[in-house]
């Protein structure tokens, strides 16, 4: 039976690694900080139209900030 791929959000990393406070990636997307943690420790997955918010203020691609393992 083929295992189904698990969905793992990366923002954290991405804004760890671009040196972005999580308070100011909070006020450049409009996305509430305590969203944004509950992104970054994987109790929830962003929207289509947050992952585009938050690919435009990291200036990365959506694809950088989703992962999918098993």
């Amino acid at each position: 039976m083929a295992q189904k791929l698990k969905p793992v959000c990366l923002v954290k990393e991405v804004r760890e690694a671009k040196g972005v406070k999580q308070k100011d990636l909070a006020d450049a997307t409009g996305i509430l900080q305590q969203r944004l943690s509950c992104y970054e420790n994987g109790h929830e997955l962003p929207s289509v139209t947050n992952l585009c918010r938050l690919a435009m203020a990291l200036d990365v691609s959506i694809n950088d900030l989703i992962e999918y393992g098993v």
